[in-house]
């Protein structure tokens, strides 16, 4: 399944994508656009229709009048490369590095190999200040993370999740995000809304 969400900044949303690992995405955005955007899960989808659905709410939100900062209409990442960008690109397929190091010179790496890294990082000694790093952005990421509650139609609490992605895969109902949002009244019969 494939994840549609936006990033908002300040409750105002800049931007449309899909993921299949949201929390992964997620994180790179905030490297890119700093700690404090949020991510608001529009719409779980099936992996084959990701295409359709992205060039959708990229659509819907530019004519509710949103800035969207996304470079294209959808359909994949940038569209306009940077000549930094063209010769990372270059040299990647040419199995080189630009600069730093790579450790997979442009192979595939294989589960037994990252086994092994990740085997040689247990243990690894982390300086308090990382420590304190990476305890701040875990906590950050907790914080940002929405319940959702599934509510009958005389609004009888049914069940309560810790994500869209949760809910999803337990109950398999689709459209759940659109609920959330108010683009649909229900997703599977249920109400659904976020916890105060």
């Amino acid at each position: 399944m494939t994840i549609i969400y936006a990033l908002l900044k300040e409750n105002t949303i800049f931007y449309i994508g899909k993921s299949r690992n949201v929390r992964s995405r997620f994180n790179r955005h905030r490297i890119k656009y700093g700690i404090d955007i949020e991510l608001l899960e529009l719409d779980i989808v099936e992996d084959t229709d990701w295409l359709f659905w992205e060039k959708h709410y990229i659509s819907l939100f530019k004519s509710w009048g949103f800035k969207l900062t996304n470079q294209n209409n959808g359909g994949g990442g940038s569209t306009i490369f940077t000549d930094e960008d063209k010769l990372k690109i270059t040299l990647a397929k040419m199995g080189k590095s630009s600069g730093n190091k790579s450790r997979n010179k442009g192979r595939i790496v294989t589960k037994e190999e990252n086994k092994k890294r990740s085997l040689k990082l247990t243990g690894t000694k982390r300086t308090e200040e990382t420590k304190q790093k990476m305890a701040l952005i875990r906590k950050q990421l907790k914080l940002k993370a929405k319940s959702i509650i599934q509510l009958d139609k005389n609004l009888n609490t049914i069940n309560e999740f810790q994500s869209i992605t949760d809910a999803v895969n337990e109950t398999k109902v689709k459209g759940i995000g659109n609920a959330l949002t108010g683009l649909a009244k229900t997703a599977g019969g249920y109400i659904w809304k976020y916890k105060n």
